[in-house]
């Protein structure tokens, strides 16, 4: 399979709550993947997704990840959100609405790689590292 993406329930137009989803990013070709969300609501709370990265996927340059958005902005759309990077040289122009990222440290690994490259972090959030 040259390219695999799951968004399984993570886009609902309705007062559900949007949580719990998966997106599954891998290698996919020659294919450029847009903006991602873990998901998205146009009225109602949007917490506990996952956005899972692997493999060498292809983004566009206006790509944006997105832990979760909601369009009205009334509810909560940040809230143990989680972005998983198990890859390096992941270029995006910006990561937004994630309370957790985690970095999974590849086998070809090299010192001075990069793991994750924002090319607009204007509003970006700042993270606290832990190890």
């Amino acid at each position: 399979m040259v390219g695999w993406v799951d968004h399984s329930n993570s886009l609902v137009h309705s007062s559900t709550s949007i949580s719990n989803n998966n997106v599954t990013l891998r290698d996919n070709g020659s294919t450029t993947i847009d903006d991602v969300f873990g998901g998205y609501s146009e009225t109602t709370t949007v917490e506990n997704n996952t956005i899972n990265i692997s493999g060498n996927p292809t983004f566009g340059v206006t790509t944006v990840l997105y832990g979760g958005d909601e369009l009205n902005g009334r509810g909560d759309n940040f809230t143990s959100n989680t972005l998983n990077i198990h890859a390096k040289d992941i270029k995006v122009k910006n990561i937004v609405n994630f309370d957790f990222i985690n970095f999974y440290l590849p086998n070809n690994i090299k010192s001075n790689d990069t793991l994750l490259n924002l090319s607009n972090a204007d509003n970006t959030q700042t993270y606290q590292i832990q190890k």
